[in-house]
């Protein structure tokens, strides 16, 4: 049974759950998760080990509407960094370093945009690039890519599919997760072989729809639509690592996320997937995210 995990309560009442493990007294860092996903498997057990001997406070919050975070229909990705400020108010965090995956990449970059003044670094981990791009679909599982199109073109279809995703994850969640991993490499599917990990990559997507598919389904909208600002007016070094193994943000998404963005620093990893990259690459991609932040400390954004 997957606790509540925290629950911090922002300055106007709505809740948002989070999970932390590491050292509380270490560097903070802030890890979103995809789109569909939930904080589950992000700041737990597996984490907790790494995030300790590099002496981070890892802190993984749900998004509205997911996990036992409050739902707020009306929201926008430039929304987020607000809650993310709020979080770390509560947390008693006063400057901190972001990563997010897959369709978290919006949010880094909107945090990147928006509180450059509060952030040490920033990262994206097999991230999802804007789908007006042009040829960023290309290599993408096809599962995923109507997913996200439908987000793009279809409200009502994506709506449709999503609630079919949350029926299927609550009544069948083993045939549901092999469905969501069809066209995946062959070195995220033997990594989810494993029982524990399978069980918890169930439970991370069992967790976003706890409250129902409204949530995410205005998460993968937001994603799957224009974010609302340039790539190119953040001002601040973005971190990338990428698998070029990755068939739900595939290696175009990577490369164009790396054009884009002013300031990127990009890593490509041959061999590796989306799932494998943030298991097997952890403690690098955070090591690496710490050494940005060293190197940045005192000088101006922008």
């Amino acid at each position: 049974m997957i606790g509540a995990g925290k629950i911090a309560t922002l300055p106007e009442g709505r809740s948002l759950s989070y999970d932390e493990c590491g050292d509380p007294d270490g560097v903070p860092v802030m890890i979103f998760h995809g789109a569909p996903g939930s904080r589950i498997g992000l700041a737990g057990p597996e984490q907790d080990e790494v995030a300790e001997r590099l002496g981070v406070r890892l802190v993984a919050p749900d998004r509205p509407g997911h996990g036992f975070s409050d739902h707020r229909p009306q929201r926008s990705v430039l929304d987020w960094p607000v809650d993310v400020l709020a979080l770390a108010d509560v947390l008693g965090i006063s400057r901190f370093s972001v990563l997010g995956v897959a369709g978290g990449s919006a949010y880094v970059a909107a945090c990147a945009l928006r509180i450059p003044h509060r952030l040490r670094a920033a990262g994206i981990i097999g991230g999802i690039a804007p789908l007006e791009a042009p040829g960023v679909t290309r290599g993408m599982a096809r599962g995923h890519r109507a997913l996200l199109t439908s987000g793009r073109w279809l409200a009502w279809g994506l709506e449709r599919a999503v609630r079919k995703l949350g029926d299927g994850l609550a009544t069948n969640p083993a045939t549901t997760l092999d469905r969501l991993l069809e066209g995946a490499p062959e070195v995220d599917r033997a990594m989810v072989a494993d029982p524990r990990r399978r069980q918890l990559l169930i439970d991370s997507y069992r967790e976003a729809f706890r409250r129902g598919p409204a949530g995410p389904a205005l998460d993968l909208r937001l994603v799957s639509q224009p974010w609302g600002f340039a790539l190119s007016d953040v001002p601040m070094i973005v971190n990338l690592w990428h698998g070029l193994q990755d068939t739900m943000a595939p290696p175009a998404m990577g490369d164009y996320l790396g054009r884009a963005l002013p300031r990127s620093e990009t890593r490509v990893y041959a061999d590796l997937g989306q799932l494998s990259l943030l298991t097997n690459r952890f403690e690098e991609i955070l090591t690496s995210l710490l050494a940005t932040a060293h190197r940045e400390e005192g000088k101006p954004v922008g």
